[in-house]
């Protein structure tokens, strides 16, 4: 099944009739459809503190190409001719925590000083952001987690377990 099936699908399970139900006649619903919508992603550009202007533009705008190409492979977004480009900003490479070992050989993790981890790795970041239609889609979620969310709702009311499972079962969200 495809994702714009599977999207069908759950929107005809959460239409509103056009019609109150009567016996004897068909139940027709509205299904909204699906279309796109504007929105503005982010993608960062690692370069080298030392590279050369010229160097970390064609380094930079490699990396926007790369990004575009990635983003309309991800979901079908379409990029829109717009980008704005910020930094140099000091890279931060995540580090795990530091273990400190007690007198008695007790050990635990403490928290890292940002301030150490951000600046001497010799690399730069350039945050890109674009502007892309991406195609709209249903979310659904387990009610159970929804009611962990939202609290409890009158409003909330179960899904079918057998499409939950399919959907699952399939790898699609």
């Amino acid at each position: 099944m495809s994702d714009r099936q599977l999207q069908q699908a759950a929107l005809r399970r959460h239409a509103v009739p056009l019609l109150g139900p009567s016996p004897g006649l068909p139940l027709i619903k509205s299904v909204a459809n699906l279309g796109r919508r504007l929105e503005w992603r982010k993608g960062r550009s690692v370069v080298d503190a030392d590279m050369p202007e010229e160097q970390r533009k064609s380094h930079v705008y490699r990396d926007f190409g790369i990004f575009v190409e990635w983003m309309e492979k991800e979901d079908g977004a379409h990029y829109r001719n717009q980008v704005t480009l910020s930094g140099p900003f000091p890279h931060f490479e995540a580090k795990p925590n530091d273990v400190q070992i007690g007198d008695r050989g007790g050990r635990r993790e403490v928290a890292r000083n940002l301030q150490i981890d951000v600046g001497n790795n010799g690399k730069e970041d350039y945050i890109i952001e674009a502007l892309f239609d991406v195609p709209e889609y249903v979310t659904e979620i387990p009610t159970a987690i929804a009611q962990d969310i939202f609290g409890p709702r009158a409003d909330l009311r179960p899904l079918r377990a057998k499409d939950w499972r399919e959907v699952i079962r399939n790898g699609r969200n």
